[in-house]
């Protein structure tokens, strides 16, 4: 039986350096878009898409290429 509880996701790209060379090499979208649990509040519905992966706006978001991405809160 599966020990995890299903939630809603979406995939993004950091805004900024990310978001610049996904828009021009559409190729590299797999290799930076990130799997996250879907945003707080609604606000995320308007944010900017490349091929439908959502572009995160850099104050939303925190990174650390180690440990992976949160929301901030």
């Amino acid at each position: 039986d599966s020990v995890r509880t299903s939630s809603p996701g979406v995939t993004v790209v950091r805004a900024g350096k990310d978001a610049e060379q996904c828009r021009a090499e559409t190729s590299l979208l797999g290799r930076v878009s990130i799997p996250m649990p879907q945003p707080y509040g609604k606000a995320w519905t308007d944010w900017p898409r490349i091929n439908g992966v959502l572009v995160a706006p850099e104050d939303c978001l925190i990174y650390e290429s180690q440990r992976g991405a949160e929301w901030r809160k």
